[in-house]
């Protein structure tokens, strides 16, 4: 069930990074959003890019469950 949302706001998702070891909570309105701002965060080279990993932890305020098995 997809809740809508008013016209001109947006929900925002948490997501998590992973880099090197490191984790980053953050809260953006789209994944791509989200990869943008841990790239910054974790001072992420264009060259590294390709080993930040970002995944969706809530949308809006209900939690996502992701199975092992298809990660």
């Amino acid at each position: 069930v997809t809740k809508s949302k008013p016209k001109g706001t947006t929900f925002m998702n948490t997501y998590i990074a992973f880099f090197n070891g490191r984790r980053l909570e953050l809260q953006a309105d789209s994944q791509y959003a989200a990869v943008l701002t841990a790239r910054k965060e974790l001072k992420v080279s264009k060259s590294k890019e390709g080993s930040l990993a970002v995944v969706l932890a809530a949308k809006g305020d209900e939690a996502v469950v992701h199975c092992g098995a298809s990660l």
